[in-house]
């Protein structure tokens, strides 16, 4: 067997680099990074693939991170999307990575699921648990989850959906009022325009994504379904900004709360905000709104806006910095489903 060999995206065969993906991330992740990985990793090195004979044995992509720790600018990275093939697993190709990953950061940030965080505990990295994972039904029998489950518990499922669709009409109906205060939608939002407004974030002294025009005009303004998301902002004039995400086909259609930005210390107007949010969804006709929320005052801000079903989050950090890492420990944050790999490709169908 020759030596493992690293290698970028764009130095890898595309057509065995799809194959290796859509093997364990599934068809639509595949064709997403196929199509649009270079832009989500922000460069081609960012995604990087490990031969062995010529064959591919191991994946794995970073996302550059700038954010805000005690008011300063940390540069970082986010990791996701690691695998190695089962038949190329106990020859250190994971060490490999680690290594790749840890000589172009010193600080490293990811958002693991339950398995990995136990992991992460094992090698060193800080966990937290806290975080509230959000979604709001809006149409249950037009849910994902509900329309793909299949067997006598996915008809079930079905018809407890079914079921209950009046009891939301209703909701929505409510739901769907505007705000009482001044709230809109901006059809053109400048770069430059959203980053002042997210000017307030660093203010507050919570650990977020350093929201500057780069990363406006990158993540949302470049985004390949800018055609999707929608910008709304409260206040006059306004200090409170949200991004919303409305994907999927008209019979199954999802809202996604990708950011919320701005002076989120006036909950009432982060509240308005949400609203606003939740009605544009409901307008659209989708079946459910998600959320992620990183600290207990934007959770409750969430829950008072409409009634937001929670589950816990996790975020994980390591750094060879004890005060940075004692910061992610004991600071207030605020992730969004902006944030890292949370905004995943919708499954088709």
């Amino acid at each position: 067997m020759s030596e493992p060999r690293l290698h970028s995206a764009s130095e890898t065969d595309p057509e065995a680099l799809h194959a290796f993906l859509e093997r364990f991330f599934g068809s639509d992740k595949a064709a997403f990074l196929s199509r649009h990985g270079d832009w989500w990793h922000r460069g081609s090195t960012n995604r990087m693939a490990i031969t062995l004979d010529g064959e591919i044995a191991a994946y794995c992509g970073v996302i550059p991170a700038s954010c805000i720790v005690a008011g300063n600018q940390r540069q970082g990275l986010w990791w996701m999307d690691l695998v190695v093939a089962p038949e190329f697993r106990g020859l250190g190709l994971q060490s490999r990575f680690d290594h790749e990953v840890r000589s172009r950061s010193s600080l490293l940030l990811g958002f693991p699921n339950a398995l990995a965080a136990r992991i992460h505990r094992k090698h060193g990295w800080g966990v937290r648990e806290d975080l509230e994972s959000l979604a709001l039904p809006l149409r249950p029998s037009r849910m994902p989850r509900f329309r793909r489950a299949s067997g006598a518990s996915g008809a079930l499922l079905r018809l407890a959906a079914a079921a209950a669709e009046p009891f939301f009409a209703v909701l929505r109906h409510r739901w769907r009022r505007p705000p009482d205060l001044p709230i809109h939608e901006l059809t053109l939002p400048s770069a430059r325009e959203l980053a002042a407004l997210a000017k307030n974030d660093i203010g507050q002294g919570w650990i977020t994504t350093a929201r500057d025009a780069d990363h406006f005009r990158w993540r949302y303004l470049d985004a390949p379904y800018r055609h999707e998301l929608r910008f709304l902002v409260a206040g006059e004039p306004p200090r409170v900004g949200v991004i919303l995400r409305l994907a999927g086909l008209a019979a199954s259609r999802v809202a996604r709360c990708l950011d919320l930005f701005g002076d989120l210390e006036d909950h009432e107007l982060v509240v308005a905000t949400i609203r606003g949010a939740v009605g544009m969804a409901v307008a659209a006709g989708a079946s459910q709104i998600t959320a992620l929320a990183g600290n207990a005052r934007l959770a409750a801000a969430f829950r008072a806006a409409a009634s937001f079903q929670r589950r816990s989050g996790r975020f994980c950090w390591s750094t060879s910095d004890p005060g940075l890492s004692a910061a992610f420990a004991t600071g207030d944050l605020h992730w969004t489903l902006g944030d890292s790999d949370n905004d995943e490709p919708l499954p088709s169908g």
